[in-house]
């Protein structure tokens, strides 16, 4: 939902850097040129549509109206996105809060699994050592909501979405000479004619085949 929301707020934020420098080129000028620099905006003057104030109020104002209106859909995509996300939460789904990246989800979750395989579970005993069997009991319970954190991290990451797509597209690529052979093999199994074959007839195939 995240990702949906930045491209906009990315285009938003430019856009009102472009009206913030069109303002201040038209506050500023004075007819005597204007720096090249690359976060300063060059406007040209217009002798034959107007003065330079004309030709910067109407910028100005498209600017404005473009500002408005992504400041509108900005509004209405982040109302949506806090609907799906109080979605989610009703339907029990815990929500990713923390920006992390996918190598350190998928490094976690394998670290943090096999510290909790060496604990065992969190009912772990240490035979004559309350004390020690208090604290790993402790820590599984922590290794349990950060297994929790980086594994919904990692399974919500892109990158784990596009490695799921990729492999689901190499196994069926792996199959697909024996799914062909077993396509043809189930074909022949079939009558040429079973469109037009009757209830009844089909059952006596059947029959027929559960006594050969």
């Amino acid at each position: 939902m995240e990702s949906q929301l930045a491209p906009m707020g990315k285009l938003l934020d430019s856009l009102l850097l472009r009206l913030a420098q069109v303002e201040k080129v038209a506050n500023n000028n004075n007819n005597t040129g204007l720096s090249t620099s690359p976060t300063t905006v060059v406007l040209e003057p217009n002798i034959n549509t107007g003065t330079d104030d004309d030709k910067y109020a109407t910028q100005i104002q498209s600017l404005q109206a473009e500002v408005a209106d992504l400041k509108k859909q900005l509004a209405a995509s982040t109302k949506k996105c806090q609907r799906y996300e109080q979605q989610l939460i009703n339907a029990g789904v815990k929500l990713v809060e923390d920006d992390i990246e996918y190598s350190v989800a998928k490094s976690k979750v394998k670290e943090i699994a096999l510290r909790m395989q060496e604990i065992g579970d969190a009912n772990a005993s240490v035979a004559n050592d309350k004390e020690k069997q208090k604290q790993l009991q402790a820590e599984y319970f922590k290794l349990e909501l950060e297994m929790e954190k980086y594994n919904n991290a990692l399974l919500t990451s892109q990158e784990y979405i596009e490695e799921g797509r990729n492999a689901e597209a190499q196994w069926e690529s792996d199959i697909k000479d024996d799914n062909r052979v077993a396509l043809e093999a189930i074909r022949r199994c079939m009558p040429v004619d079973i469109k037009n074959l009757s209830g009844k007839m089909n059952d006596s195939f059947r029959a027929y085949d559960m006594h050969i």
